[in-house]
């Protein structure tokens, strides 16, 4: 997904946490970069000099504790499920607390909004929705889509890493493209979809430039701008046509076009979550096979940093 960045105020209890001076963060120094605006979602920041003398700092994600190990929670972009579900649950990765957590789940991927960037592979888990994090129950979807619509699966398309004309999945994240109606403004957004059935390299993040963001009042017809009206949902079995291959900063990614356009299939039941340990996604860890797919980090798990270093941007 292309870096998105909006910022917004951080809290006082999480000055030094978003200086980098949080305990338990990464070695990795980072180094300034640019950065696109427009997202459906807000990272923390401040206006602390830590890490690059008088710039903002803005907080892509948490570190969290597992037993002896650490791991790393995005806290950017955050889901439309999360962000209309449970925003007080999810605010217990940014607070700057100790705060507990039992499993925790989402997609993995490689960092794209830390100054790291692809100079240290980081990996992240990106909530998808409340049961996530704990909160509440899986959602059930029922399994009634009839066809792939004649396309060729995600672990397809993901090792062509071309433009595809058709692969078809089922949604497990959504962050959608949005039209601010006030000004008129388009914002980016972001997708998972992965193969219904699971497997290695099943997974892999669709990035919808703000051109595609649906009119704010509705007044585009159905279609005009490629992403659907009606929305796209987590358990939605789609047809995605026309995306090109466009990996950013070692986040394997397709970026939607002004060709592109998605064809609903029906809908699925969420594919399996595997199960993964701190030490299979720490820093420099070997690509593990499940990137771009759904994963848990078995509990208790901790928030050790709220803005750890690795994971800041400027």
């Amino acid at each position: 997904m292309m870096k998105q960045i909006v910022p917004v105020l951080c809290l006082t209890a999480l000055a030094s946490a978003c200086s980098g001076s949080g305990s338990g963060s990464s070695s990795t120094s980072t180094s300034g970069s640019g950065s696109s605006s427009g997202s459906s979602s807000s990272s923390s920041s401040s206006s602390s000099s830590g890490g690059s003398s008088g710039a903002t700092v803005y907080c892509n994600g948490s570190m969290l504790m597992n037993g002896g190990g650490t791991f790393f929670v995005a806290t950017y972009p955050k889901s439309d499920d999360i962000r209309t579900g449970c925003a007080a649950t999810f605010a217990g990765l940014t607070d700057g607390g100790a705060n507990a957590f039992g499993d925790v789940s989402g997609i993995l991927d490689v960092d794209s909004y830390g100054d790291a960037g692809s100079s240290a592979f980081v990996y992240t888990v990106y909530p998808s929705g409340c049961e996530d994090l704990g909160t509440g129950s899986a959602p059930v979807i029922p399994n009634a889509y009839a066809t792939d619509g004649g396309g060729v699966s995600v672990a397809t398309a993901v090792s062509g890493q071309s433009t595809v004309p058709l692969m078809w999945g089922v949604i497990t994240f959504i962050s959608a493209p949005y039209t601010t109606t006030s000004t008129g403004a388009q914002h980016s957004g972001t997708a998972y979809i992965q193969d219904i059935t699971g497997g290695a390299g099943s997974g892999v993040s669709i990035y919808f430039p703000k051109a595609s963001a649906p009119a704010a009042n509705g007044g585009a017809a159905p279609g005009a701008v490629g992403y659907p009206m009606a929305g796209l949902h987590r358990g939605d079995v789609v047809g995605v046509t026309n995306v090109k291959w466009s990996p950013y900063l070692g986040q394997k990614q397709f970026e939607f076009q002004a060709t592109s356009a998605i064809i609903p299939l029906g809908t699925s039941p969420l594919p399996a979550s595997v199960n993964v340990t701190d030490a299979q996604i720490a820093p420099g860890a070997t690509v593990p096979a499940n990137v771009g797919m759904r994963v848990t980090v078995s509990g208790p798990n901790t928030v050790s940093d709220a803005c750890p270093l690795i994971l800041q941007s400027h």
